[in-house]
């Protein structure tokens, strides 16, 4: 998919990729934010502008994906540019609470909602990894690497040292599940 249509897609109000570019974009409060919007975009922007062939090789039923989990690195990781350039300078002054702590007090119905979805999400992939799983798709190693990584947030490094194995054996085995839950899910 050509890149300028992308990023073009992402300002156009309502876009599926707008949509998803609005759901990392929120304050401490739940709430959407316009300047994180901006800010988020932007980076965004430059990103893909800088890796202009890799991004052209994505499929395009695949691209919101792909944005899904840029901007849930840049908004997650402290090692992204995003966090870099906009986070760190947005918090430097106030600690921001885990999101289950900020799910867990009296809220807007916007937190409660956002709760329910990432449940509901959970659910989804814990289904689709045993039913692939059950199916013998995938092997007991590839269920725990996927499900570590993923849901545990654990590093490929963290999970190496931890079971004495090498990373791109982890990262293999966590990629074929990635791309089996793909293959499942376009086949709906």
């Amino acid at each position: 998919m050509d890149v300028n249509k992308v990023l073009i897609e992402m300002t156009v109000k309502g876009s599926r990729m707008n949509q998803t570019l609005k759901r990392y974009s929120m304050d401490s409060n739940g709430r959407y934010s316009p300047s994180i919007f901006r800010s988020l975009l932007s980076e965004i922007s430059v990103d893909y502008l800088s890796r202009r062939e890799r991004i052209e090789r994505i499929p395009d039923n695949e691209v919101v994906f792909y944005i899904a989990a840029t901007c849930l690195n840049m908004v997650a990781s402290s090692t992204s540019k995003y966090f870099k350039n906009v986070k760190q300078t947005i918090n430097t002054n106030k600690k921001q609470e885990p999101i289950w702590d900020i799910l867990s007090q009296d809220k807007s119905n916007h937190e409660i909602e956002l709760k329910i979805q990432m449940e509901k999400d959970l659910e989804t992939i814990y289904s689709i990894i045993d039913k692939l799983y059950k199916e013998d798709t995938i092997t007991w190693f590839d269920k725990e690497m996927f499900l570590e990584y993923y849901l545990d947030k654990s590093s490929y490094r963290q999970m190496g040292r931890k079971y004495n194995i090498t990373i791109r054996h982890i990262w293999l085995s966590v990629t074929s599940v990635t791309n089996k839950i793909k293959e499942l899910y376009n086949d709906r």
